[in-house]
């Protein structure tokens, strides 16, 4: 769960996971922020941060959806930083042992 000080922190291109929509490996879904975080000053508990996901589908982050989403870093799924060491390690699973 993203906090409301958390999304107020996000920046452009930032990337955040899905709760709910996962991808077809069981991962959580990644989202891009694809633009300024827009907050109000008379109401400091509001914020608004637009969201992409994939080629063509665009939302908003809000203070109403906000448990929906969470921070790589509190994923609770294996996400490794690059795709060369998910393959890698991908590789060295399905890589059986042949030495003798």
């Amino acid at each position: 769960m993203i906090t409301l000080t958390q999304a107020k922190s996000l920046s452009y291109r930032q990337i955040i996971h899905g709760n709910i929509t996962k991808n077809a490996d069981g991962t959580c879904a990644r989202y891009r922020v694809n633009g300024l975080v827009h907050t109000w000053k008379r109401n400091p508990s509001r914020v608004l941060v637009p969201l992409k996901h994939g080629l063509y589908d665009c939302g908003r982050l809000t203070e109403h959806n906000l448990h929906l989403f969470h921070l790589p870093a509190d994923c609770p799924h294996d996400h490794p930083a690059d795709p060369v060491a998910k393959t890698l390690q991908l590789s060295l699973i399905l890589t059986p042992n042949t030495r003798t």
